[in-house]
């Protein structure tokens, strides 16, 4: 047995439209939303690589036998590895946190480049990074600015002339 459903043709021609209509209405706003979202995690991504970068750069530094061009070039690298390549208006800044010693500013206009094997054992060293999101960004600009930069920072204490066991014994029971 066959069913059929009869429609009137004017219902018919009234709703033929409406699925385009309503797509058109919200495909912008979806597009929207997943372009936004897309915008955040790659600012999330770039923020953790240079916190990466700092972390490991700051660690460096708090050995006390590492200048402010090396410092720079660990930063770079570690950046250029996780595959941010697009370094301009890159800024690194080291400061000593204790004696408030920024360096001679040679490096640029309003970076502190001090010089780390200048520190003191327990002087708190500041390595900051600041870079424009420009550079990283993959999507059209929709949450930030042109002027939006990404900026991390780290403290470390400088562990210079810092005696450390060179033969460890295992506890008991090991």
């Amino acid at each position: 047995m066959r069913i059929s459903i009869v429609r009137s043709g004017k219902y018919d021609q009234r709703r033929e439209g409406a699925a385009a209509v309503e797509a058109a209405l919200v495909l912008p706003l979806i597009m929207l939303l997943l372009l936004g979202t897309w915008e955040v995690g790659r600012m999330t991504e770039a923020t953790q690589i240079m916190d990466t970068a700092t972390r490991e750069a700051s660690r460096q530094a708090s050995t006390g036998v590492i200048r402010y061009d090396q410092i720079k070039t660990i930063v770079i690298n570690d950046l250029t590895q996780a595959g941010l390549t697009n370094l301009n208006g890159l800024t690194v800044q080291v400061t000593n946190l204790t004696t408030g010693d920024t360096g001679p500013g040679t490096h640029g206009l309003n970076i502190n480049d001090y010089d780390p094997t200048n520190a003191n054992q327990n002087d708190q060293l500041e390595i900051k990074l600041s870079m424009p999101f420009e550079n990283v960004r993959w999507s059209p600009r929709l949450i930030s600015s042109g002027s939006t930069t990404l900026n991390s920072k780290a403290i470390w204490v400088c562990l210079k002339d810092r005696d450390f066991p060179t033969t460890v014994s295992p506890p008991d029971g090991f």
